[in-house]
């Protein structure tokens, strides 16, 4: 991506030229075990691979004569990776004709690394000549994270065509690669990842009614989310 900007009155004008490149491979299994003629429990693995490389070049020329009077390079994602493996397990009981049980956990864990960042910053003179060079180095650290949730939740038919429903879970989001290791810059250098950001956790709850007839079919919901962490 290439994006110029001139500031009016400015004696120079930007061209940035960027590419970021981002990447993911995974896979899952999943299985379903019936247990007895009231219960199924559901299980499962999942496993991904995301990988991130970029580069970005400012130049800051002269309105005078487009000359190059600056060049600022760096990595705005670094070469980065990240592995999430995750596992679960559902367990659905019909307790009875009406009554419907379903409970379930999840254990997720992240582990993300990236190399470091250089970022160089070199000026010219009217004549091209390279008068001064500059360098700094972004050090990040390896970051993981990991989790178990919960979800509890029940099923009540009160008739074929009225289910009641309710639902009480926790909820887990891990830092992605962007939020932990991005850099921005623009004249001077401007660090936003953060390898040291905690995952978000949430808690939910919620009381509906599903209503299916064979030409209509609507739910109504109330709920309540509750987020900490939040970045």
């Amino acid at each position: 991506m290439k994006v110029g900007f001139q500031v009016q009155g400015s004696p120079t004008y930007n061209l940035k030229s960027n590419d970021i490149e981002s990447s993911a491979l995974g896979g899952s299994i999943q299985t379903m075990i019936s247990v007895g003629e009231r219960q199924l429990l559901t299980t499962g693995f999942e496993v991904v691979l995301e990988e991130t490389d970029s580069r970005e070049t400012q130049l800051i020329q002269r309105n005078s004569d487009d000359s190059l009077a600056r060049a600022i390079t760096f990595q705005p994602v670094p070469d980065a990776e990240r592995t999430h493996l995750g596992f679960f397990i559902q367990d659905e009981v019909n307790l009875s004709q009406k009554l419907t049980l379903i409970s379930g956990a999840r254990y997720d864990h992240f582990e993300a690394s990236a190399e470091n960042i250089e970022f160089t910053d070199q000026r010219y003179n009217g004549s091209g000549v390279l008068t001064a060079s500059s360098a700094a180095t972004n050090v990040f650290a390896d970051a993981d994270d990991q989790a178990a949730t919960f979800n509890l939740g029940l099923l009540y038919k009160l008739t074929d065509n009225y289910h009641l429903t309710t639902n009480a879970g926790t909820g887990f989001r891990a830092p992605d690669i962007f939020e932990l290791f991005s850099t921005r810059g623009g004249g001077s250098q401007v660090l936003i990842g953060n390898p040291q950001l905690d995952p978000e956790y949430s808690l939910n709850f919620d009381l509906g009614m599903k209503v299916r007839f064979s030409r209509v079919q609507g739910s109504l919901n109330l709920f309540y989310n509750r987020v900490d962490g939040l970045y």
